[in-house]
């Protein structure tokens, strides 16, 4: 149990110690997020990952209150809370976006995990550059200091962290294989790599769909992990929320045992696809309403 948050402790113990973080060998984060694990790392490891785990059940019975129960069986929930992912703490400040000072600065803090915030953040930013271009600034700027600061004492960080992802998948195939493992269109590499550009193609239409066509954020971030090159089965937590639990819970474990079963991940775009169906579902009936009460409403030569 445990071991995705001792890896991170691991490397706030090293920051405390003075220890090169990219020494170790799991730790894969930017710089800046080994001084936020530098905070948990003050206090022993089991005790930290208790304190987590409290910290996580915390914060998603402050997202469903009543409904707290409806998620406990969702895979990535099981998954946080048996290896200490971050996954839920990223969604958790996600909900609380809002333009403004503290927007910004929890905006920047996501890109601590690009490939999360390739999910939960891009439409925040693209509603900011829109209609908000104060906090978008504002985000940049917060965004681009959090990375920055570190590079004054060292200067190498961002290399070292970037050959470190490299060594991990030496190689055209091993990239491709690490690809097949996301839970979204890449997975259909799984079949044959030579899917490669057309998958490549695929994805950036969704994406940029989903992104600047769609209306609704829940369509929006199911097309940007369809999208996603990187994450694994736990990834799924960035969708929690967006469509209702008895369609999302049963789904997302029926998926996930056949993908663990057949070692491919392709069934589990079930799920995002389930939260694009819902939210158009649920969007059109609304048009429908709102056209019905416009029609219903007596007209001036009526009154």
């Amino acid at each position: 149990m445990g071991w995705d948050f001792g890896n991170l402790w691991a490397a706030g113990q090293a920051i405390l110690q003075g220890i090169d973080p990219y020494s170790l060998p799991h730790f894969r984060y930017p710089l800046p997020m080994a001084y936020f694990m530098a905070i948990w790392a003050l206090i022993p490891r089991d005790t930290a990952f208790i304190l987590w785990g409290v910290l996580n059940f915390t914060l998603l019975v402050w997202a469903f209150r009543r409904d707290v129960w409806k998620w406990m069986l969702y895979f990535p929930v099981l998954h946080e809370f048996y290896l200490g992912e971050n996954e839920l703490l990223f969604w958790c400040i996600e909900r609380v976006l809002q333009p403004g000072w503290r927007g910004a600065i929890m905006g920047a803090f996501m890109t601590l995990k690009p490939q999360t915030a390739f999910v939960l953040l891009s439409w925040h930013l693209w509603q900011w550059l829109r209609y908000d271009r104060v906090t978008f600034v504002r985000w940049l700027g917060c965004t681009i200091l959090l990375w920055s600061l570190p590079l004054l004492w060292r200067p190498h960080w961002v290399s070292d962290w970037l050959l470190g992802r490299a060594s991990e998948s030496s190689g055209s195939e091993a990239w491709l294989f690490s690809f097949s493992n996301t839970t979204g269109i890449f997975s259909l590499l799984r079949f044959s790599y030579d899917l490669f550009i057309p998958l490549v193609i695929v994805a950036c239409i969704v994406a940029s769909w989903g992104l600047f066509f769609s209306k609704s954020k829940e369509i929006a971030r199911a097309c940007l992990f369809l999208a996603n090159p990187i994450g694994l089965l736990y990834g799924q937590m960035q969708l929690m929320g967006t469509a209702p639990a008895y369609i999302l819970v049963p789904l997302n474990l029926i998926t996930v045992t056949i993908a663990l079963l057949t070692q491919n991940f392709a069934v589990c775009m079930l799920v995002p696809i389930a939260v694009i169906v819902w939210n158009w579902w649920q969007q059109k009936n609304k048009d429908v309403a709102t056209q019905q009460s416009l029609h219903n409403v007596p007209s001036s030569s009526q009154l």
